[in-house]
């Protein structure tokens, strides 16, 4: 799996958890809906670390609490590292 697939996916869990479509988690977070957008939808293929970042302060979340311990955990299986 690539990096930029475990990392929608966590975005796609964490709003699931959170209860929250993703424009609500943009408004929370302050990350213009564009952007997250764009990259869900695949038109820009990476995230820059500042948006993670805001989604973690967002929401309370370590870094380590975003990624949790399944990307963590598999990075050796990362084929885009």
């Amino acid at each position: 799996m690539e990096l930029n697939e475990l990392v929608r996916s966590r975005i796609n869990y964490i709003c699931a958890a959170y209860d929250l479509t993703l424009n609500a988690l943009c408004v929370k977070c302050d990350i213009p809906v564009s952007t997250l957008r764009h990259y869900m939808d695949g038109y820009r293929k990476e995230i820059k670390l500042r948006t993670i970042l805001r989604i973690c302060r967002g929401l309370g979340l370590t870094p380590n609490e975003f990624f949790g311990p399944e990307l963590i955990d598999n990075l050796e299986n990362i084929k885009d590292l």
